[in-house]
């Protein structure tokens, strides 16, 4: 964690173009950013710092052992999946792949014909289906207004495809608040519009 003032934060906004220094943060001057280190750039990194006087404090020392359990617990929830997967309530907190995604979303359109249709889109270059989620009620899809959803668009943007399948839950397999949310309008939901980017940064560094 860095906290550079407006002077240093000129250089230090330079280095996120550099190999090894992965920003995951970078805020403005003053406030706090945070950056992962390769281990063959840290000897550089703090030098940097240090030439600088940027004041900086180690959040984590080494992120394989984090990396590591979050792998076991991604592997054993895959598991459960397996075989459960979609005939229990989905597990929102894991990060799926891109093939569970589009099972549940073909779930989705299966089981609920009269709330969704799923239309295929295109393909990716490496062949996996690119696929809209149209949800409506008590008209035809364009009849009323329509809000827009596309997510998975980075290769690193984990956190929004389960947004939107929770959204997709939300909307079609519970009735409480399928009611409401389509009272007044459709929805067109994109899941994943760039599945080869995701699959590529779940199974490489």
């Amino acid at each position: 964690d860095v906290v550079p003032n407006t002077v240093q934060y000129e250089a230090l906004s330079m280095l996120q173009y550099e190999e090894g220094i992965d920003f995951w943060r970078l805020y403005a001057a003053g406030r706090m950013s945070r950056v992962m280190i390769s281990p063959e750039r840290i000897n550089d990194f703090e030098e940097f710092l240090l030439a600088n006087q940027i004041p900086y404090e180690v959040a984590i020392e080494d992120m394989e052992g984090p990396i590591e359990a979050e792998r076991q617990s991604l592997r054993k929830s895959r598991q459960k999946r397996a075989t459960a997967l979609p005939r229990v309530t989905p597990d929102f907190s894991v990060f799926w792949s891109a093939a569970e995604i589009e099972t549940y979303c073909t779930f989705l359109a299966n089981t609920y014909p009269q709330f969704v249709t799923l239309e295929t889109m295109t393909f990716s270059p490496e062949g996996r289906r690119i696929y809209a989620m149209k949800v409506s009620s008590g008209a035809v899809f364009g009849q009323k207004p329509i809000i827009g959803m596309e997510s998975g668009m980075h290769a690193r943007e984990w956190a929004s495809p389960p947004t939107v399948l929770y959204l997709l839950n939300r909307l079609i397999e519970n009735p409480s608040t399928r009611t409401e949310l389509l009272a007044r309008v459709g929805w067109l939901i994109v899941p994943m519009q760039n599945p080869d980017g995701y699959e590529f940064s779940r199974s490489t560094n």
